[in-house]
């Protein structure tokens, strides 16, 4: 992968940087959801569990999980057997980055060039400002 290949020149950007703060929105219901569904897999929800989750939760858990006889939660089964496959855990939707290779532009007829619009769960992983990308092809 190509930022694998820059981290092994360049260790020091892993080792001496500073660590980026993270946002997490804990009232989202999307992302409250994803965590039911996948810990609906693991064991049962109860109402006790609101403690753990949020006040969102009996909603999520009424509308979006399936209770059963004895009133647990499971996750749906539209989700199964494995929800974290299914559910993007770092963000409620999956937004895209576009690549754009600016390498020409400010030349005489060079213009910016999409090549690819990439996932942002691959783009936090394989994009970096100088990458080298091979094997894209571009997006009309």
């Amino acid at each position: 992968m190509p930022i694998d290949m820059h981290y092994t020149h360049h260790p020091e950007e892993l080792f001496d940087k500073p660590l980026e703060e993270q946002i997490v929105d804990l009232e989202s219901a999307v992302l409250i959801e994803a965590h039911l569904q996948c810990a609906g897999q693991e064991m049962p929800l109860s109402p006790e569990d609101e403690k753990y989750f949020g006040p969102l939760m009996k909603g999520i858990c009424e509308s979006r999980l399936v209770k059963d006889e004895e009133g647990w939660y499971h996750t749906n089964p539209k989700f199964l057997p494995h929800p974290a496959k299914h559910i993007a855990l770092r963000g409620s939707e999956e937004d895209e980055y576009v690549v754009v290779d600016i390498s020409k532009a400010g030349k005489p007829g060079g213009t910016p060039r999409i090549l690819e619009q990439i996932e942002t769960s691959r783009a936090l992983f394989e994009l970096y400002e100088g990458a080298v990308l091979n094997n894209l092809r571009a997006i009309n």
